[in-house]
């Protein structure tokens, strides 16, 4: 009976010490993002490619209120240059994360 208790502390401890870690990943990934995205957005940016593969890393983490509001935010200014672009990532967005999409 020993052994399962163990066992289950130590699964609980490493759940506990991976929540840790994604909750860190996701605090970096907010202070690094942040003066990109309003560089972008401030400066009128019309680098394609830039917007995109910041709008790919945000998508990743954006079941988080922090990155969410970040990646809403590029989204919009990215829409004014292409709708069509920018709708697919919201749809990209609402298949990984919106719960009520499903």
């Amino acid at each position: 009976m020993g052994h399962n208790k163990e066992n289950s502390d130590t699964l609980v401890k490493r759940i506990g010490n991976l929540f840790l870690y994604c909750q860190n990943l996701v605090e970096e990934a907010v202070i690094l993002n942040t003066p990109l995205v309003d560089s972008i957005v401030e400066t009128n940016s019309q680098d394609i490619k830039l917007i995109e593969h910041t709008l790919d890393n945000l998508l990743d983490l954006a079941f988080d209120e922090c990155i969410l509001i970040l990646f809403k935010k590029l989204c919009r200014h990215y829409y004014a240059i292409d709708p069509h672009s920018a709708a697919e990532y919201v749809l990209a967005y609402r298949d990984m994360w919106d719960e009520e999409h499903v």
